[in-house]
């Protein structure tokens, strides 16, 4: 017997919105809300996110159950600061395929640093009441 019609394609994603997100893809917070995740394929059973760009695998940990009203936190790298950030996105469908391409979800994160806030309220916030100045 010759098998016909092997399912190979998973789909891809073809948007995500980032809540709180400005029209420039400004972000405030490194934790952000991914939801609105399209797809143009029907048996989607699951999506994954990573801060880098390296393809899962189907027993990768990590994969959520993909619904179309789905919101999921996520935790942007801040380990080089501020600035252009990138979360990248697959999807898994029913017969186990994962997306050929990762969806990139590309930001710019701007987080207020503290030294907006006087010394004292700064110690407040650590639990201690004192005032100091820093000298440079």
């Amino acid at each position: 017997h010759e098998v016909k019609n092997i399912d190979k394609y998973a789909g891809n994603i073809t948007g995500v919105d980032v809540q709180g997100a400005d029209d420039n893809k400004v972000v405030t917070n490194a934790t952000v809300i991914l939801e609105n995740i399209k797809v143009d394929s029907d048996d989607i059973v699951k999506v994954i996110f990573s801060n880098t760009n390296i393809a899962p695998t189907e027993g990768a940990e990590g994969w959520l159950p993909y619904t179309e009203d789905m919101k999921t936190p996520w935790v942007l790298d801040t380990s080089d600061g501020n600035g252009d950030k990138v979360v990248y996105a697959w999807i898994m469908d029913e017969a186990g395929n994962i997306s050929d391409k990762a969806f990139e979800i590309k930001l710019v994160l701007k987080t207020k640093l503290i030294g907006g806030i006087n010394n004292k309220a700064r110690l407040m916030i650590a639990g201690i009441d004192r005032n100091f100045s820093i000298m440079s």
